[in-house]
């Protein structure tokens, strides 16, 4: 698969990489719907610092792309409520490992192939035991 790089001149890649770090080792080999995270860099150019991370990268729609795609895809209630019931079960999980996302919104939810939901977007996201604010 691809890879994302994230890159700022805050600490937000780095807490997204221990986030996503913190959920690989809690969530032992099912970790599906979370996006592995590869080796944190940081470093800093012309006196300003930066820090990356590179992510799997999930080449699926987001919710909210699906929906202004395709605004039947969810017609069937079943569906829906089988994605819904998914999503939860991942968040629930991620809860017992610690993990808050706190920014959950349609555009950081994608639905991959099988309609499987996969959360995105873990840069604000907290973690029991993280260093950073």
């Amino acid at each position: 698969g691809t890879l994302v790089i994230k890159q700022a001149s805050d600490e937000a890649p780095l807490r997204e990489a221990f986030v996503l770090n913190e959920l690989k080792f809690s969530l032992g080999e099912d970790h599906s719907g979370i996006p592995a995270p590869f080796p944190m860099v940081a470093g800093s150019t012309n006196g300003g610092k930066w820090t990356a991370c590179a992510l799997s990268n999930f080449e699926a729609p987001s919710l909210s792309r699906l929906l202004v795609d395709d605004p039947a895809y969810f017609d069937d209630e079943n569906l829906a409520f089988e994605v819904a019931d998914r999503l939860l079960s991942l968040l629930q999980t991620m809860q017992g490992a610690g993990v808050t996302h706190r920014t959950i919104s349609a555009d950081s939810v994608l639905i991959l192939a099988g309609d499987i939901p996969a959360l995105v977007s873990f840069d604000l996201a907290i973690a029991k035991g993280m260093p950073y604010a």
